[in-house]
């Protein structure tokens, strides 16, 4: 049975993403790409990527493209905050958005702490992303008390089960997550720097990737641009999800695509 996997008008967009049958074993996969023109500027460049992913982790919600995360000064103050790196694209309860990058940076939600002030101790931060594109962050248990984890795999492992699931708004797209150490210090956010050797000793960015992974990248050729449309194929692999990622359109058009299944031995 085919499925109609795209249509819209748009820069850049994912589609919804198709759910296979895995009992049946669908390893064979046909995509048919075609656009509708929408003013006099000519289609030059567009190019899709067929895409597959194991785990029902972010099939709805996660991240398109990895956000980046980085480190920024923000209104003069003496503290650093998360920024984005580059612009990056997301979704939310599949709908698609995208994120800008940002040199100002963005406070914390809330006061983390993280350290005793004496010994080397660890902590995490989450951070997400809305629909509104506001960077938000949040901690295993209490937002506001001190995390004192002996090792870097503890806080990692602790802020791990809050990415996705009932721990965080779902209206909230996980980006990534910031591993802080605080030797003999301890670190209060939005008052201290994210500057290592400052007022932390180390920190790490960890800035998360989609579990969807590229199957087909299909650019159009000249002569598909001139036909409006293309269709191609891969065999022999069969994700448990499955999307059309829109990466490239130069021009303005309605792009449409048509996906068809094949059951396989």
């Amino acid at each position: 049975m085919a499925f109609r996997m795209f249509d819209k008008k748009t820069a850049v967009g994912v589609s919804y993403p198709v759910k296979l049958n895995l009992d049946i074993g669908v390893k064979d996969h046909t995509i048919h790409v075609s656009y509708s023109p929408t003013d006099v500027t000519p289609v030059t460049a567009l190019i899709v990527k067929f895409q597959g992913s194991h785990t029902d982790a972010d099939a709805h919600t996660g991240v398109v493209t990895p956000a980046g995360l980085t480190a920024a000064s923000s209104g003069g103050g003496s503290g650093i905050w998360p920024a984005i790196g580059t612009t990056f694209y997301y979704l939310i309860n599949d709908t698609f958005y995208t994120g800008a990058a940002a040199t100002a940076g963005a406070a914390f939600s809330a006061i983390h702490v993280i350290g005793n002030g004496a010994d080397d101790l660890y902590g995490a931060i989450n951070v997400y992303i809305d629909s509104g594109g506001v960077l938000r962050t949040i901690v295993p248990g209490v937002q506001t008390g001190a995390q004192v984890y002996t090792t870097s795999a503890l806080a990692y492992a602790a802020a791990a089960d809050w990415v996705r699931g009932t721990q965080y708004p779902l209206t909230y797209c996980p980006v990534g997550r910031l591993i802080i150490r605080a030797n003999a210090k301890t670190w209060t956010a939005n008052t201290d720097d994210l500057t290592a050797g400052s007022d932390l000793t180390s920190i790490q960015f960890v800035s998360f990737a989609s579990t969807f992974k590229d199957i087909v990248t299909y650019p159009f050729t000249a002569d598909d641009l001139t036909a409006m449309g293309a269709m191609f194929s891969y065999k022999g692999i069969n994700p448990k999800w499955v999307r059309l990622f829109l990466s490239t359109l130069t021009g303005a058009a309605r792009v449409s695509a048509r996906y068809f299944p094949e059951d396989s031995p």
